[in-house]
């Protein structure tokens, strides 16, 4: 996040949901988020801005990370936006297709990937096969996706949920 961009959101940060006001066109303008492995978030409790509707459902599973990352001595120059993209691309283009059918029976500690047509559609995989990941989307932006593509850790592995306008490159 470069300085003139945390100064650009800081100015119109919202008291509430500012999740969902980050993925709004009009702040997003086309930008993408790569999301930690580890969450560097915490929920305190179901009292908060949101009034405790996701806490239940979502928001008690989130863990702290609790190990200490000397990010001086690490090399994160994979996150530049050209090998972010080629490296995630390679990673879904290798994943084993499947639908939404075959999710509760994906060979464990083998990435697949399950298309989804619209909002819609994701919204339905979401409730129905995939239990506890949070089904909306703002702006026609699915939560913790990376354009377009959301990643869940599932049965010792990762299953990619990718839009059908997906073509193999980001």
């Amino acid at each position: 996040l470069t300085n003139d961009t945390g100064l650009e959101l800081v100015g119109g940060w919202p008291g509430i949901y500012w999740d969902d006001w980050m993925r709004g066109p009009e702040v997003r303008k086309g930008r993408q988020c790569v999301f930690p492995e580890v969450s560097r978030t915490f929920t305190f409790g179901a009292q908060g801005t949101s009034g405790g509707q996701f806490y239940k459902d979502h928001l008690i599973h989130m863990a702290l990370n609790r190990h200490l990352i000397d990010w001086e001595a690490e090399d994160i120059s994979y996150l530049q936006t050209d090998k972010y993209d080629k490296a995630l691309a390679a990673r879904v283009n290798a994943a084993t297709t499947i639908t939404p059918d075959q999710i509760p029976g994906m060979p464990h500690g083998k990435d697949a990937r399950v298309t989804y047509a619209d909002e819609k559609a994701f919204e339905k995989i979401a409730k129905d096969r995939l239990k506890g990941i949070m089904q909306d989307a703002r702006g026609g932006v699915q939560r913790a996706s990376y354009k377009g593509v959301v990643q869940v850790k599932h049965n010792g592995a990762v299953l990619f949920l990718v839009p059908a306008s997906y073509t193999g490159t980001l």
